[in-house]
């Protein structure tokens, strides 16, 4: 009944999305006819995605106030006022190894995988419902780059071939998904095997994943 806990982010409240495309068809006025040839009738064009990151929803991962429901939500530890990403510094390895520092969260009267046991700092019965609020963090943001060069080469007057090289990922830029953010998968370094706040690996395909080249 503490509705105003649950003034929040949507799920798909992506803040800052940008896509730019340009073709470019260069055309050089060459003395020699054979460089015109070489040089002009290619056209290069590409597709510059740049995304911020999708919110992330902290949670216990299991139903800490005994109300039925699961996936509740902690609460901030002693002396924390907002929960916020680390600051990695801008090291991909440091992020993916922690994007979120697991102290700044604590479980009512109990301790879970690392996770210490909170005081009477929650909303509800004895302070058992957690406050932090649902999609507070943002995930890592995500950037791409996909360019593609082509050009026709007549054969007859009603028949044209024509090669395409094409990439996505031109630079293969590494990008990341949202990190695990259930406290009871366990936290580093308290609990060795633990796993919250982590990014397993880097996004393998799709747009924003590996670079992949084709010739058509």
């Amino acid at each position: 009944r503490n509705k105003f806990l649950d003034r929040l982010r949507a799920d798909y409240d992506q803040r800052h999305v940008m896509a730019m495309s340009f073709v470019y068809k260069p055309h050089y006025n060459l003395n020699h006819g054979w460089e015109r040839q070489i040089v002009n009738g290619w056209a290069v064009t590409s597709i510059i995605q740049l995304q911020s990151g999708n919110p992330i929803n902290i949670t216990t991962g299991g139903d800490t106030n005994s109300d039925g429901v699961s996936n509740d939500r902690p609460n901030l530890a002693p002396g924390v006022t907002r929960a916020r990403v680390k600051d990695n510094g801008g090291s991909r390895t440091a992020m993916m190894k922690q994007w979120v520092d697991y102290s700044q969260f604590c479980v009512w009267n109990a301790t879970l995988n690392g996770i210490p046991p909170c005081p009477q700092n929650g909303a509800g019965p004895a302070g058992s419902d957690g406050t932090v609020r649902q999609n507070e963090l943002d995930g890592p943001g995500k950037r791409a780059i996909a360019a593609s060069i082509f050009r026709d080469f007549p054969i007859t007057e009603h028949v044209r071939f024509q090669l395409r090289g094409e990439s996505t990922n031109v630079f293969n830029l590494t990008n990341l998904p949202n990190p695990t953010v259930t406290l009871s998968s366990g936290a580093p370094p308290t609990n060795p095997t633990g796993t919250f706040g982590q990014i397993n690996s880097p996004i393998q395909a799709g747009t924003f994943g590996n670079r992949v080249i084709q010739v058509g």
